[in-house]
């Protein structure tokens, strides 16, 4: 689930697109056709640390992989179906090389890609990668925008099951050239979950600058960096399967993620 999620926050950043109206000004938005398609390598550097009553452990994971993106068709209301396949991924934790547990190619993930830039889960696609991945993308404006201008974009995510919240993403167009513009995306949420009787609760926040090819419509390279905090905690285990003292446990964990996406193939 982690690789899958780390894989569509990537994806995210990758389908924005924009048009040179005028010098110094651009107007973003998704231009694209049916069979068109994309390939792009994905790197994922992972450092945090987790707190319990034992101590601290730290945690160092790195993920490299790439992925196909292709237009599967171009719905009547001008929305995209876009079909994502990953490669296996390849993993290590503090160094050492660990196995993904995959068993042949990885499934593909589908989901909706609207005209400004907005994504939704589709059949077959994951509600809460779709939701994060809507996170960490622009959002575009109505109109033209010039640099230095920002705009802003309210969204609804829900992570591992909890409460769906509204968070607002500040975007600025940061260069423009004749070639590539620069988009850059700042967000901060709470986050809250539950799943089987352990809660978490903290915060999350995080930037992605993503540079656009202007006559493709397609990023060039992206780079994103999140950081999260949260505290896990776990309920108290049955009679007689605890030897610690009873109650429930907690965790305190912090992660901070360096992501970059670059186009290997396509244009």
């Amino acid at each position: 689930m982690r690789q899958r999620l780390y894989v569509f926050v990537a994806i995210a950043v990758i389908a924005l697109s924009g048009v040179v109206l005028a010098a110094n000004e651009v107007r973003l938005r998704i231009n694209a056709k049916p069979g068109d398609s994309w390939v792009y390598k994905v790197t994922v550097n992972n450092e945090g640390v987790m707190k319990s009553a034992q101590g601290a452990q730290p945690m160092r994971t790195a993920m490299t992989m790439t992925y196909r993106m292709t237009v599967q068709k171009k719905l009547p209301n001008g929305d995209y179906v876009i079909k994502a396949q990953p490669s296996v991924p390849k993993m290590t934790a503090n160094g050492r090389e660990m196995s993904t547990g995959q068993q042949g190619t990885p499934k593909a993930i589908t989901y909706i890609l609207s005209p400004n830039g907005r994504i939704r889960s589709a059949e077959g696609g994951g509600a809460e990668m779709t939701s994060v991945g809507d996170l960490m993308a622009a959002g575009f404006p109505s109109k033209p925008v010039k640099v230095g201008e920002t705009w802003k974009v309210e969204k609804e995510i829900s992570v591992s099951g909890g409460p769906k919240m509204k968070v607002t993403s500040q975007n600025k167009l940061v260069a423009l050239t004749g070639k590539t513009a620069k988009v850059l995306t700042t967000f901060s949420t709470p986050i809250e979950s539950e799943s089987g009787g352990s809660k978490m609760k903290g915060t999350m926040q995080g930037a992605v600058t993503s540079e656009l090819l202007l006559s493709s419509g397609m990023v060039k390279t992206a780079d994103g960096k999140l950081k999260m905090k949260a505290r896990m905690t776990m309920p108290q285990p049955p009679s007689g399967q605890q030897a610690g003292p009873r109650g429930p446990s907690s965790m305190d964990m912090e992660m901070n993620i360096s992501l970059k996406v670059a186009m290997v193939s396509g244009k």
